[in-house]
């Protein structure tokens, strides 16, 4: 039998080039951490498999003796900073009561329903806009805007993969790796024009806001902006996401506001994203984030790694690692 040329070409364009790198990237990095590091020491192999996804994720060394960007001590958090709080405050679940405890309930997003199984999802019952999130991860969402073209097949088929892996396998992020899989439903919250929020992210770094990523149409052009906490454009941009050099964010009038909300949410860690959105002049809580982008996140001009790095003071291992 002949093959088909412009058949195999087609099939070939299907597959973006994102996707077959990661193809490329997960089996080297199953074949590192499962043939390489057959006679590496129990207690490095965390370690041998870290170094291994960054050179992969970034192109260069990982430096855990003296990391001196974001991303390196990012890595370094991975490995030594497991304290048990970040489990509960990354979980979008079990976050909800330090939320209200911390700012009030009326700071959280409408929730329709919880379950940890997909078969105790009625989706007949749900309203005709929603949105369903994996609280075990980062990245897991499925949003509705018409429940008459929503396909509930391949919802349910995202969803059971999701309930069915442990998003720590992915970059090792200690905080998720003994969290408990759920779905959350919540309200699906969006600008007049049926558009996303825009989704402000600030940054703590030991205690301290030191700038706000505002990420802007998520699901039709991703750009991220970055401003410092006076609202002062930072000039970078994160790499893979131009920005056109006309556009910026107005200022919230709730700005104030926020970064209070903020510093009230902040737990006593090194680093951590607080989440906002803002809807109908309200402020919604989004999530906490101990390990941003996984420190995987590169920047244009590539001096910003190490300005955003010298904001973050590592501390002393204050937790004994599970990998010790």
């Amino acid at each position: 039998m002949t093959s088909n040329p412009r058949g195999l070409a087609k099939i070939w364009k299907k597959i973006s080039r994102k996707t077959l790198r990661r193809i490329v990237d997960c089996t080297l990095i199953w074949l590192g951490d499962n043939v390489l590091d057959i006679f590496t020491p129990k207690a490095l192999r965390p370690r041998r498999s870290l170094e291994r996804r960054y050179r992969l994720r970034t192109g260069k060394p990982l430096n855990l003796e003296q990391p001196q960007t974001l991303g390196e001590k990012i890595q370094w958090l991975k490995l030594y900073y497991q304290n048990p709080l970040l489990t509960e405050l990354a979980d979008k679940y079990t976050v909800r009561p330090y939320v209200a405890e911390k700012i009030g309930e009326e700071h959280l997003i409408p929730l329709i329903g919880v379950y940890e199984s997909v078969s105790e999802i009625d989706f007949e019952k749900l309203p005709e806009k929603f949105i369903m999130k994996a609280t075990h991860g980062c990245g897991w969402n499925i949003i509705c805007r018409d429940k008459q073209h929503f396909d509930i097949e391949d919802a349910k088929q995202k969803l059971t993969r999701w309930l069915n892996t442990n998003f720590y396998d992915f970059e090792l992020e200690w905080q998720y790796k003994d969290m408990k899989p759920r779905i959350i439903c919540e309200t699906l919250l969006e600008r007049p024009d049926g558009r996303d929020l825009y989704d402000f992210k600030i940054y703590f770094f030991n205690g301290v806001p030191r700038f706000i990523l505002v990420a802007v149409d998520r699901e039709l052009n991703l750009t991220f902006m970055y401003y410092n906490t006076d609202w002062e454009r930072i000039p970078v941009e994160r790499l893979g996401h131009p920005i056109e050099a006309s556009f910026s964010v107005p200022k919230p009038a709730q700005l104030g506001k926020m970064l209070s909300l903020a510093c009230q949410l902040a737990p006593d860690v090194p680093l951590v994203r607080v989440d906002f959105y803002i809807h109908e002049e309200k402020i919604y809580f989004g999530e906490l984030t101990f390990t941003p982008n996984s420190g995987i996140a590169r920047w244009n001009p590539e001096q910003y790694e190490r300005i955003f790095g010298d904001m973050l003071t590592l501390p002393e291992k204050p937790y004994p690692s599970v990998y010790a």
